[in-house]
């Protein structure tokens, strides 16, 4: 996918799209009030400085697998959100800067799961109004930050190399997660 305008839709079970558009922000876009559902199959950031956009009230459902190979991110506003109950995993880097930026809101619910095995993925915004994490948090080699905030309920889980930078971080950590404060203030 290299550009172009998604209103809706579908990954299935061994369904695979790849996102490569060389540093453009805006060239592979989810549509005002578009959804992609990853059911399944996987959606995998690849090439150079590559991105998906997600415009107005956007939102991507993952219950698949959402894969950054790259240096790229996601972009948009708050009114989009990324609900994840699936794998949401940053395994590796292609250029410089070596991170991945997720600029929208997040909320990493049930059943899912965000890693870093290799470099850092960095949270921009906190999650969307009302909603609490209750899905895990981990690294193996990589890095996970909180740089928008976070909502977190008793039942999410933390482990590894995963740290609160900035923005307000609410709820109760649950028994045995660990949140490392690296804040800037």
């Amino acid at each position: 996918w290299r550009s172009g305008q998604l209103d809706t839709g579908t990954l299935p079970s061994g369904a695979r799209l790849l996102v490569e558009t060389g540093g453009c922000k805006t060239c592979a876009t989810i549509g005002a009030g578009g959804a992609l559902e990853v059911t399944g199959g996987e959606l995998q950031v690849v090439g150079s400085d590559s991105y998906v956009d997600m415009v107005g009230a956007a939102h991507l459902l993952n219950s698949g697998t959402v894969n950054f190979a790259t240096n790229g991110g996601i972009e948009g506003g708050s009114s989009a959100v990324i609900t994840n109950h699936g794998l949401f995993e940053k395994t590796a880097q292609w250029g410089t800067p070596h991170y991945s930026e997720i600029k929208v809101p997040f909320d990493n619910l049930s059943g899912g799961t965000v890693t870093s095995t290799s470099y850092p993925l960095e949270f921009l915004a906190g999650n969307s109004p009302g909603v609490s994490d209750t899905g895990t948090y981990t690294t193996t080699g990589g890095e996970v930050f909180f740089k928008g905030g976070r909502t977190l309920d008793s039942h999410a889980k933390m482990s590894g190399n995963v740290y609160w930078v900035k923005g307000e971080v609410t709820g109760t950590l649950g028994p045995d997660a660990v949140l490392i404060d690296a804040s800037e203030c």
